[in-house]
């Protein structure tokens, strides 16, 4: 399957992914999936959202962690709704 489409069924199955994630789940480098994210995101079909921490960050804001260790994940929703 070409992997935009690979990306976008991936986002209509989850909802709301990271690109990380979805690199993860269709084994793609990440700055592929990011392009079609955008790709995505231009044409409506998603939207992103506000970033997230990771690294075991637990306040949920990146810079407030004792450890500083946290990192802003750019997380995505699919938005657009299919019609049959």
């Amino acid at each position: 399957m070409n992997p935009l489409f690979a990306v976008r069924n991936l986002m209509r199955q989850l909802n709301i992914a990271s690109s990380a994630h979805i690199a993860y789940e269709l084994q793609l480098p990440v700055d592929v999936v990011d392009d079609m994210l955008i790709h995505w995101q231009r044409r409506g079909f998603i939207e992103p959202l506000e970033s997230i921490s990771s690294g075991g960050c637990t306040s949920g804001k990146c810079g407030s962690c004792s450890s500083g260790g946290c990192t802003p994940v750019k997380q995505y929703r699919w938005i657009q709704q299919t019609t049959h």
